[in-house]
């Protein structure tokens, strides 16, 4: 005897068991260690240093957690993308800027600049895309993987030195040169720190002011005879008022920049 069709109801209930079932496998295509590595992959990182980057800064039960927050050095894993948004809002909102977000841990007063909310922030593809970029920017300025990554999380010679060691563990053990090698000096490290940023914010937080026929001068047009007398300048800042609005919103990380940057030689 053939048995009736289910009803709209039945079938509703199988489709929605069928995708709970399959969500376990969808999030795992996208976990924050495939971002990374796919990041990384197309900023030339070495394989195998952004996931290993990545477990460090959210390991949770020995993989990377999108939905994580640190404050203070108090690690907070949320289950849903959106609990992790609305504690990060709270958390801005209430004056502080020193928390890291996602995937790769971006510190907020640093990178927030670059993200157009706390929900752009987080969100696993940008926020590994954004890491792989900075991290390849330290890499140019400081000419190895090593220091690249010890500078990733500190300026601080120790801390990043304990760092780069947690990190090739993570690695398998595998060194990221083949012979050992100092890291450069602190005041290095935080140059190349500023500077990576500085490349990556979306917009110019500084007016460089008029130049002769709207362009800097070549180096050819420049007089060969007779010493040349070199003056720092410093550029004009832009007072708050007078940012986009973008950047007005953020005006803390801006601020936070500017005085990195006055601290340097």
């Amino acid at each position: 005897m053939a048995r009736p069709l289910p009803g709209r109801g039945m079938r509703f209930a199988l489709v929605l068991i069928l995708t709970l079932l399959a969500a376990p496998a969808l999030a795992a295509d996208e976990s924050c260690e495939t971002l990374a590595a796919r990041a990384g992959a197309e900023a030339g990182i070495p394989e195998g240093l952004m996931e290993a980057i990545a477990r460090v800064e959210s390991g949770r039960g020995g993989r990377a957690w999108p939905w994580t927050l640190n404050q203070g050095g108090r690690g907070m894993f949320f289950e849903t993308r959106a609990e992790a948004v609305r504690m990060l809002q709270a958390t801005v909102a209430s004056g502080v800027s020193n928390i890291d977000v996602g995937c790769m841990q971006l510190n907020w007063r640093w990178h927030a600049p670059a993200f157009a909310s706390a929900d752009e922030m987080i969100d696993p593809v940008r926020n590994t895309r954004h890491a792989a970029r900075f991290l390849h920017e330290l890499r140019a300025r400081l000419g190895s993987w090593e220091a690249a990554t010890a500078a990733y999380h500190s300026a601080d010679r120790g801390r990043g030195a304990a760092y780069l060691a947690k990190v090739e563990a993570e690695r398998g053990g595998s060194r990221l040169a083949e012979a050992a090698t100092d890291l450069p000096d602190e005041a290095t490290l935080a140059a190349a720190r500023v500077q990576g940023l500085l490349v990556l914010a979306p917009q110019p937080m500084v007016s460089l002011g008029e130049t002769q026929g709207g362009l800097p001068r070549a180096a050819s047009d420049i007089p060969s005879q007779g010493p040349l007398e070199l003056r720092a300048a410093a550029p004009d800042l832009l007072a708050e008022a007078d940012l986009p609005q973008r950047l007005r919103a953020r005006f803390h990380a801006v601020q936070s920049f500017r005085d990195l940057l006055a601290m340097q030689p």
